[in-house]
């Protein structure tokens, strides 16, 4: 679509007959998926309403290939090297013994290295006990 000067060709119009085909289940929406009939030859047109719809969907996708890569070893190395250049060692070792309170100082201090405020922070002290971070 984009690189066809914005006109479609069959493999645009095979694309729509697949996505026309499509419920609200298959791609995560309250609502079915919004299609304007395209065929070869016309220019690609689309209203707000589907740019809408298509960000959603692509959202969803890199969110959930984040969470994927986030399991990785490659992740949780970068996340423990990251920690380490911007924590002192007497701020990463002088956990709370206190649950609540250590929960929120590892919210802080992920903040403060620039990353997301964890959403399980049991995780994340977990991660630095076995990496010697914490």
């Amino acid at each position: 679509m984009m690189y066809g000067g914005g006109k479609v060709n069959p493999t645009t119009e095979q694309a729509w007959k697949h996505a026309a085909t499509l419920t609200a289940a298959d791609i995560g929406s309250r609502t079915s998926p919004l299609t304007s009939k395209v065929t070869d030859g016309q220019m690609v047109t689309s209203d707000l309403h589907e740019a809408i719809q298509l960000s959603d969907v692509l959202l969803r996708l890199v969110r959930t290939i984040d969470a994927e890569l986030c399991v990785t070893g490659i992740a949780e190395h970068g996340c423990v090297t990251g920690s380490r250049a911007n924590q002192s060692s007497r701020q990463l070792r002088d956990l709370p013994a206190d649950a609540a309170r250590r929960a929120k100082r590892l919210k802080v201090l992920s903040r403060k290295a620039g990353y997301m405020t964890p959403a399980d922070t049991a995780a994340i002290h977990q991660i630095g006990i076995r990496t010697s971070l914490l």
